[in-house]
């Protein structure tokens, strides 16, 4: 289990979280949940990163000022005060200013496995616009998101194309069109710009979607000049423990170096294949098989419902929930909608019924599939105080009271205020 504290950080006063496998935060606009999601995700990429690395010497103030305030745009969200606490299962990070922080291993970090992390804005519909690609946009999370897309959406040809959930509609990239394509369900074909505004929010989430927690953990995905760096300065320290720093740098400098290192690993796998894998490479070995490729998915998504009718939001829960087929998976989602907040809480309820209810009343429920532990989700409200509040406080551990309610008495007062002057 996770847990992140932060203290005046923007419109955020004192948060105190546990990081479940489900996460859902509501609440007003500007109230700080954007800062949660923008602030979790550093930290579970931070986590990533170092495990990849398997080393933290590399993360000092210039890195903390790139990657955590200038990339997510938080560096004059900063009070008086700022604090991140960050416990990880395999790191912790402490922070305070770019000359005040800390990163440390836990106990359990030399079992350290990679896991995939995806932050999904609510800018994603920006990867509808035509010729988004030749934009200059600056090194910040939106452009590094777009980067992604266009990095991952060709794999998605008409043979393997995405079914956009019960909608009757599909994605697929068209190679030699070099056009994002909609299938409608009349058959008819038209470009992603051409589409809804809801269709252009919800394609380029269920494309991200389908790569992130299915498309790498059935393929071998693609390894970056940089990452491959990583792997192999990570695989050459494990094969080389007393190896300073800079030695290893220059190493890694020479292309032949890096190229003996592959095919040393080549022979280390080669020979674990064939069971004579020899005593002193077993530990290399399990090393490049726990950073070599995910073993889960974590995702960090803005808004899912965005531009979304009532019906497709609460379908998108049930389907978002299904992805998470991993043990150590996690999901966090801000939200405005009571919609989302509701299909949440009637999964955690099908849950606790599932022994009891009648297969054929279960037969009826679209959420059947998607039901969960509700010991393994967690959902708060902001308050304008910048604080957050559990909203499971039903004796049931079911969804309480909370801001959608209120609205919605709010608006219904008024009504019955003015109804009777009616005439009619």
């Amino acid at each position: 289990m996770r847990n992140l504290r932060i203290k005046n950080i923007g419109p955020i006063s004192h948060i105190d979280m546990e990081v479940n496998s489900v996460n859902m935060i509501i609440g007003p606009q500007s109230s700080g949940k954007s800062t949660i999601a923008k602030i979790l995700s550093f930290c579970l990429w931070l986590e990533k990163d170092i495990i990849a690395h398997q080393d933290k010497e590399y993360v000092d103030a210039v890195f903390v000022q790139e990657q955590l305030l200038d990339y997510h745009k938080i560096d004059n969200y900063l009070n008086e005060g700022a604090f991140i606490d960050y416990q990880g299962e395999y790191i912790t990070f402490r922070f305070s200013s770019v000359n005040d922080f800390s990163v440390e291993f836990t106990e359990k970090f030399s079992e350290s496995v990679v896991g995939k992390v995806a932050y999904i804005p609510a800018e994603r519909n920006l990867a509808a616009i035509p010729n988004v690609s030749s934009l200059a946009l600056p090194k910040y999370y939106v452009r590094d998101y777009l980067f992604d897309w266009f990095n991952f959406h060709s794999k998605f040809e008409e043979k393997n194309k995405v079914s956009i959930l019960d909608l009757g509609v599909s994605y697929y990239y068209d190679d030699e069109r070099k056009s994002d394509i909609v299938r409608l369900d009349n058959g008819k074909e038209l470009k992603i710009d051409e589409v809804s505004s809801g269709l252009q929010s919800l394609i380029p989430l269920m494309v991200s979607l389908q790569y992130v927690t299915k498309w790498v953990f059935e393929h071998k995905e693609d390894i970056s000049f940089d990452k491959n760096s990583v792997l192999s300065k990570a695989l050459m320290r494990a094969l080389s423990p007393d190896i300073d720093s800079e030695h290893l740098k220059e190493a890694l400098a020479l292309p032949k170096m890096v190229a003996q290192l592959q095919e040393t690993l080549k022979l280390i796998i080669d020979n674990e294949l064939s069971g004579e894998l020899k005593p002193e490479f077993q530990n290399i070995s399990k090393l490049n098989e726990r950073i070599e490729r995910p073993h889960y998915v974590s995702l960090v998504i803005e808004e899912p419902e965005q531009n979304l009718f009532p019906k497709t939001q609460v379908t998108l829960v049930y389907e978002l929930l299904k992805m998470l087929t991993r043990k150590d998976d996690i999901l966090l989602m801000t939200t405005h909608s009571p919609y989302t907040l509701y299909a949440l809480n009637n999964c955690i309820l099908g849950y606790k019924v599932k022994d009891v209810i009648d297969d054929d009343e279960k037969e009826k429920l679209l959420s059947r599939d998607s039901w969960i532990d509700g010991d393994r989700v967690s959902i708060w409200q902001m308050s304008e105080q910048g604080t957050l509040k559990s909203l499971k406080d039903s004796p049931a551990g079911l969804i309480g009271k909370h801001y959608f309610n209120d609205v919605m008495k709010e608006t219904l007062d008024e009504y019955h205020i003015m109804i009777d002057y009616l005439e009619l």
